[in-house]
């Protein structure tokens, strides 16, 4: 039976575990500033819909707004396409380096019992 030093083995452990925590926490900052720029953006397009809304003072600048609001929709679909894309690739990218993480971790302790 292998001589295990279960000090050493519980630093690996954590040593994991903290690993594992950082690319988290960076993961989640990342989502908390797309967050955060995906309220402005929205609440730019809503705040500036409405302040056209209420610049409209006759049929013809009545007909604009409507006009516009067609290409505002248009662009706040691709900005929620583009955030979509953005959380998947960050899902994917964490997914991928946790996967890493433990592969690389998994091989070191292999050896050390081996």
């Amino acid at each position: 039976m292998a001589n295990i030093d279960l000090t050493k083995q519980a630093d690996d452990v954590l040593g994991i575990i903290k690993e594992v925590n950082q690319l988290t926490l960076a993961n989640v900052e990342r989502l908390v500033d797309l967050n955060i720029e995906s309220v402005r953006k929205y609440a730019d397009a809503v705040l500036g819909s409405w302040k056209d809304a209420l610049a409209i003072s006759d049929l013809e600048s009545g007909q604009k707004y409507i006009a516009k609001q067609g290409k505002v929709a248009q662009e706040v679909v691709k900005n929620l396409a583009d955030d979509a894309k953005v959380v998947a690739e960050i899902g994917q990218g964490y997914a991928s380096d946790v996967q890493k993480v433990v592969a690389e971790n998994v091989a070191n302790v292999t050896k050390k019992v081996a």
